[in-house]
């Protein structure tokens, strides 16, 4: 029994030798007894155990004094020791061939004590290969199968634990690694010093392939098969399914599906006849089966584009890995047919401009847009000196052709590879909003800028027949455009823009009419310019931009195949910055077509403005453009939704000169495609210029003026006394306009009145009346001096403005009365007046009279219209008056107009040709019986309604 025994589990074993039976010539083998005891509370002193064997009751007892036996052991204080223990655990069971397989090996000491250098003994699999083994505090390396692992010490309570990862070879195998742990010191238990695991070995569950059709097309109204036979069938194959269920989906947009055989598949959505969407499980060969005679059948009279999606789930049945899938979509064309005027007519696709709504909001953007331009032409004016002032419109840039316009139409593609996003910015520093200006930044200068635009419905089916909207093909659109341009020499520019598109509407919309967002890159567009002519004021250039298909020509992003778009451009710079542009071109592209909008080449134009301004010390740049294209070549000519035209109106902010920020708003003025009900953009830009610095020699114009401190340092100072410190000539030193060298007066300005302006000299009384210029109500015409309203400067030949000149007048301060008595003397008599002015008619109190049923005036009118003619004379501001015949109704109407047609110009005619009033005062109007000022019935309302009215129509503002 071993000496150290306290608190331990202590094992005795007694052995007992039975003598022969009674009677039995043979002793009967010996018997071995052990027994467990467990020693607690006992530290020190004399351990006595005692074992006593009796014999059954056949057996005779020969020597009963050796029945009993004693062991006595010395115990003694024990040492406290370690007790390490192991585990092993794998990270995944079933675990993959080829895949990393990682073991955990945790490490504990329960004893009491530390334990000195710990040795761990990882055993590799057969069937595997080592990858590697970590573990914090251990030092690990791997030799011949075995991985050691060893540490210093692993203190009482401790655990650590290690990473061994193998890499599985085979398959279908089963991995069996084993563990061990071992110390200097002896471990009291043994049995937790070593640890197994067994992990299977499976293969990765493989994907499903889908097999489709590509583009298929059918006509409209037409079934789709899709079958080997055909050359179109869809097919499935999955190398590790072999009898394992597979689950398909099948939607379709646009129409519906049917298999030619549900037989052995089990239906959990649709039943496989006519059905948008069908769901269906089965084993790889039955559904195959049913793929082949697939039939699509579109929704009547519907052209377009149909999506066709095919999902296929192996549902994890034949691998590890979980399940794997494939989805694929297949677009089919459904092309257009000669159909019935009700399918010509029910379905239109257009854009959303305002003519839409029937508005006349073209006539309205035009105006606006030439008011814009009026301003930059009218508008600014040169104020630091007064030199030449622009007077001179813009010369006409006409003549402008381009070649090519039209090329023979491509195969029609899938009508979705039309590109909407018609917001189109131009990337260079010149280039304002759409329109590409003429110039170019100059060798190695750049620009970079990113713009933002949103417009609403710029593309939707409606029924022409009643304007109702039917489908939003693009309802909400975003988009965005990162650009940059750089110098190359002085004449060459090149630019990039790559836009980005998000776009929300119902082009592949579901049954349940929920419109879907698609999004992506646009297509990529290159824009190298030359700069062709260089004025000093009017800049040609020619620009070709080249659109690469980045987009994918899918979902009305992006168009089908690369394009060029060549541009003359054409800029002209007023004095103080203001620009007008002009650009014409074509769009050179493959056609593409849906329902009735055909796209293709193109024939593009706009105009533009740039208006520089300064508001409280803040830079601004107001700009203005109008742009548009013609279809050329599409079948039966271009209709209104292939003529897009767009108004874009905008506001720049000067942040610095570098820096320019840009907000706006955008209006489709047609039907065009891609015109929206409104747009909004936003954008900013930087510049980056390379100023070169240049040392001016000393003196560089010879003037005296040093040239740091000479503004005009290639100009000399003319020496004339005035403002010769600047170092500037002066050729007009008071500024009116007029060169000192013809100046008479050349300190002191010209008035520019309109009298003697040549000169250059001022004129305080132009028409010598006495009276000065400031205070002359009319300069240029000296005042009669007649005691009448002699302080205005102004001559009054007529001063009761009778209509008398006071030469003639024999009554020059009193009007005469217009009233029949005496009215040539020009002074008032008693007597009523019956013509007079009120308001916008010449009131007569008498009616002028004709022969019955004729246009002939009686003579007892001529005083009347004597009066009409003299109070004609005495206000010869009435620059315009209408004379109006009126009948009543007892003839025919075409009757009653022709008489009060002939009356009027009857009356005209005596006011022309006897009262000598200028024809181009008056004119005569019929309107026969359709303005009755009385009854009909009575013959007293009849004979109101039979009249001749005269209404003023034009009246001279009177001058001072």
């Amino acid at each position: 029994m071993p000496p150290r025994l306290s608190a331990r589990l202590l094992a005795l074993t007694a052995c007992a030798v039975f003598a022969a039976a009674c009677g039995q010539p043979t002793p009967e083998p010996a018997l071995t007894e052990s027994q467990a005891l467990t020693l607690t509370g006992v530290d020190t002193g004399t351990l006595d155990v005692t074992a006593t064997a009796s014999e059954p009751p056949q057996y005779c007892e020969v020597d009963p004094t050796d029945n009993s036996a004693t062991d006595s052991d010395l115990l003694v204080p024990a040492e406290d020791v370690a007790d390490l223990s192991v585990t092993l655990s794998e990270s995944a069971d079933p675990a993959l061939a080829g895949s990393p397989l990682s073991y955990t090996v945790q490490v504990a000491n329960t004893g009491p004590a530390a334990a000195n250098y710990v040795w761990v003994s990882f055993l590799v699999p057969e069937g595997s290969t080592f990858s590697g083994a970590t573990g914090t505090g251990w030092s690990c390396e791997e030799s011949e199968g075995w991985v050691t692992c060893t540490r210093s010490s692993l203190p009482s309570g401790g655990a650590s634990d290690i990473t061994i990862t193998v890499i599985p070879t085979t398959e279908g195998t089963v991995l069996g690694a084993l563990v061990s742990v071992v110390s200097l010191e002896e471990d009291p238990s043994n049995a937790n010093n070593h640890d197994l695991e067994t992990t299977a070995i499976s293969h990765e569950n493989a994907s499903p392939v889908n097999t489709v059709p590509a583009a298929p097309s059918t006509p409209e109204d037409t079934p789709l098969v899709f079958s080997t036979a055909n050359g179109n069938a869809f097919s499935i194959a999955d190398p590790d399914a072999v009898n394992g269920l597979i689950q398909v989906t099948l939607t379709v947009t646009h129409g519906t599906l049917t298999l030619d055989s549900t037989a052995g598949l089990k239906l959990t959505t649709g039943d496989g006849t006519s059905d948008t969407t069908i769901t269906f499980t089965s084993i790889l060969d039955l559904i195959n089966l049913a793929l082949q005679g697939l039939t699509f059948v579109p929704d009547a009279n519907y052209n377009g584009v149909a999506t066709l999606t095919i999902t296929t789930n192996d549902q994890g049945s034949t691998g590890a890995g979980g399940p794997k899938s494939d989805t694929d979509t297949v677009e089919i064309s459904v092309t257009p047919v000669n159909g019935s005027p009700t399918e010509d007519f029910e379905r239109r696709v257009v854009g959303s401009g305002c003519s839409a709504a029937g508005g006349n909001c073209l006539t309205g953007a035009l105006w606006v847009f030439l008011a814009l331009v009026g301003f930059a032409l009218f508008g600014r004016r040169d104020v630091r000196k007064s030199g030449p002032r622009v007077s001179k419109a813009l010369v006409a840039l006409g003549g402008l052709a381009v070649l090519g316009g039209s090329t023979p139409a491509q195969a029609q593609a899938s009508g979705s590879a039309i590109d909407v996003q018609l917001f189109k910015p131009a990337p260079g520093k010149e280039d304002v909003l759409g329109l590409h200006g003429a110039g170019v930044p100059g060798n190695m200068n750049w620009h970079a800028g990113l713009y933002l635009n949103y417009a609403h419905d710029p593309l939707v089916v409606i029924n022409p027949r009643s304007d109702t909207l039917l489908q939003h093909l693009v309802k909400n659109q975003l988009g965005f455009d990162f650009m940059g341009a750089i110098g190359l020499g002085e004449r060459v520019e090149v630019g990039a823009v790559l836009p980005l598109n998000l776009q929300h509407g119902e082009l592949d919309r579901q049954p349940n009419l929920e419109q879907q967002w698609t999004g992506g890159i646009g297509d990529l567009r290159l824009v190298p310019k030359a700069l062709l002519l260089s004025g000093e004021r009017l800049r040609l250039a020619l620009a070709v931009p080249v659109v690469l298909p980045t987009g994918g020509a899918t979902a009305l992003r992006g168009q089908d195949g690369v394009g060029v778009q060549p541009r003359v451009a054409a800029d002209y710079a007023f004095e103080g910055g203001t620009r007008l542009l002009a650009n014409v071109g074509v769009n050179l592209r493959s056609r593409q077509e849906l329902l009735n909008l055909s796209v293709g080449n193109e024939l593009a134009y706009s105009l533009g403005a740039a208006i520089p301004f300064r508001l409280q010390e803040q830079q601004f740049t107001g700009l203005a453009s109008l742009g548009g294209a013609f279809g050329l070549g599409a079948t039966g000519g271009a209709d209104e939704e292939e003529i897009p035209l767009e108004v874009q109106a905008g506001l720049q902010y000067h942040f610095s000169k570098s820096v320019l920020a840009t907000l706006g708003l955008g209006r489709g003025l047609t039907l065009g495609y891609g015109m929206p009900v409104f747009r909004v953009f936003t954008g900013v830009s930087w510049t980056a210029e390379e100023e070169a610095a240049r040392t001016p020699p000393q003196d560089t114009d010879g003037d005296g003026i040093p040239a740091p401190e000479d503004k005009c340092p290639t100009e000399a100072e003319d020496r004339d006394n005035f403002q010769d410190e600047d170092g500037c000539p002066d050729p007009d030193n008071d500024g009116d306009g007029i060169l000192d060298v013809a100046d008479q007066c050349p300190m002191g300005p010209e008035d520019k009145d309109g009298f003697e302006d040549e000169d250059g000299c001022p004129d305080s009384d132009n028409d010598g009346d006495g009276i000065l210029d400031v205070a002359d109500k009319c300069p240029l015409k000296p005042e009669d001096k007649d005691g009448f309203q002699d302080e205005d400067g102004c001559p009054d030949p007529d001063n009761d403005r009778d209509g008398f000149a006071d030469a003639e007048d024999k009554c020059p301060l009193e009007a005469e009365v217009i009233n029949g008595v005496t009215d040539e003397d020009g002074c008032p008599d008693e007597g009523k007046p019956v013509v007079q002015v009120q308001d916008k008619k010449i009131l007569i109190l008498e009616k002028v009279h004709f022969a019955t049923n004729k246009d002939v005036v009686l003579a007892r009118s001529f005083p009347l219209l004597q009066q009409v003619a003299a109070v004609l004379r005495a206000n010869p501001q009435l620059k315009k008056v209408r004379i109006e015949g009126h009948t009543d109704d007892r003839a025919n109407d075409a009757f009653n107009m022709d008489l009060s047609q002939r009356r009027a110009n009857n009356v005209r005619k005596h006011l022309v040709e006897q009262a000598k009033i200028a024809s181009e005062r008056l004119e005569s109007v019929g309107y026969g019986e359709t303005q009755p000022v009385d009854t009909n019935k009575t013959a007293a309302g009849r004979e109101n309604n039979r009249r001749v009215a005269f209404s003023i129509l034009e009246v001279e503002e009177e001058s001072p």
